[in-house]
């Protein structure tokens, strides 16, 4: 609370985490996949489970995360995904499971 009334000017902790392992209802909000994401100094990543693909931002230069730094900034996307990983997994986070029964059909 400290730190949300201006108090305060450290976390104590180097990143942040965010997890969304489920579809997003209701119906307006359809299209909102499975998610996790961390954020750590000026990036952030976000992973998606369904292709498994990460999107990369700085967020120091880009707080509208306009431009995927992902495929040009390979190692630093290695970096926080493995920190989000080792998070998740630290907390015994729910990860999204393929649905047996699914035909991709509505």
């Amino acid at each position: 609370m400290p730190l949300l009334k201006g108090e305060g000017k450290d976390l104590g902790r180097d990143s942040l985490h965010w997890h969304f392992p489920y579809y997003h209802p209701p119906r307006e909000y359809e299209g909102t996949p499975p998610a996790s994401s961390i954020r750590k100094g000026g990036f952030k990543l976000i992973h998606f489970y369904e292709d498994r693909h990460n999107e990369l931002y700085n967020l120091a230069q880009d707080p509208g995360e306009a431009t995927d730094l992902s495929r040009s900034l390979p190692e630093k996307t290695r970096e926080l995904e493995d920190d989000l990983f080792a998070y998740l997994q630290s907390v015994d986070a729910r990860l999204p499971r393929p649905d047996p029964d699914y035909s991709g059909q509505p």
